[in-house]
């Protein structure tokens, strides 16, 4: 059994102390998050103490939250990720392709910002050994974007990340996306949404039928660790140690059925 969970948990948390949580848990990979600060990944130095750290928790890392690929410094900030990413043992590095959302009238702009960027991500990619999985954002354009780039990046470099949280705002929604992208998927950010604005939560506090993603991820070329993004804010369980052993039960029962 694979069981990951993200850092996003609760960044007041150092994480010299939630590696420990993690692991006692029962978790046997982690995934470093978007708040660099708190992981120190955008920093060399610290990547032979991250790499002490996992190791005294018997923790591997399945992937690593990369930059927003519309951000004007995208690429260098990527490539030091992707780098750090190998460093650390992770395979995967997922990325937003764009801010979380942004206007209809914005798409062709964004389209040609991002599709511009591609062949340089496959680049690193191609470096580095490290892939990339494009992230679905907001319903919509945003995510329309998504599923265009992943279609047209070469699949050995860039895969699809399905966040159930995003795929399900306004929802309950069809399971359209991860059917249409089922063969792609490389990575998953699986939580529960209560309602607008309170969502990564454990699954099971919300609306979010896991019933219908557990069949397709089982039936997708998909192998890798069953990864809560969870976190303290909006979940009912608020001390941080109960929700990670309480996110580590729910992804279990994911994990037997997806791999059962």
């Amino acid at each position: 059994m694979q069981t990951s969970i993200s850092t996003t948990f609760d960044y007041s948390v150092p994480i010299e102390q939630q590696l420990p949580m993690i692991h006692k848990a029962g978790f046997t990979h982690v995934s470093f998050g978007m708040n660099y600060e708190h992981s120190g990944l955008l920093d060399e130095a610290n990547w032979e103490k991250l790499g002490k750290l996992l190791k005294e928790n018997d923790l591997l890392v399945d992937t690593v939250h990369g930059y927003d690929l519309d951000r004007a410094d995208s690429i260098e900030k990527n490539e030091i990720l992707a780098r750090a990413a190998r460093a650390l043992g992770a395979p995967v590095v997922v990325i937003h392709c764009t801010i979380f959302w942004f206007e209809d009238d914005e798409y062709e702009e964004k389209y040609q910002l991002v599709a511009g960027r591609i062949k340089e991500m496959e680049r690193i990619a191609k470096e580095t050994g490290i892939r990339f999985a494009f992230e679905n954002m907001v319903p919509g354009k945003p995510t329309d974007l998504c599923v265009e780039m992943v279609k047209m990046a070469d699949p050995e470099y860039i895969g699809f990340c399905y966040d159930s949280s995003h795929d399900q705002i306004d929802g309950p929604r069809p399971m359209d996306l991860l059917s249409e992208l089922q063969d792609r998927v490389i990575a998953v950010h699986l939580s529960d949404r209560i309602r607008e604005f309170v969502d990564h939560v454990i699954p099971g506090e919300g609306f979010v039928r896991f019933d219908e993603i557990t069949p397709l991820l089982k039936a997708s070329p998909f192998k890798g660790p069953i990864l809560m993004e969870v976190g303290v804010e909006n979940s009912k369980y608020k001390d941080p140690e109960e929700l990670v052993a309480k996110a580590h039960e729910a992804a279990a029962d994911l994990w037997n059925k997806v791999y059962s």
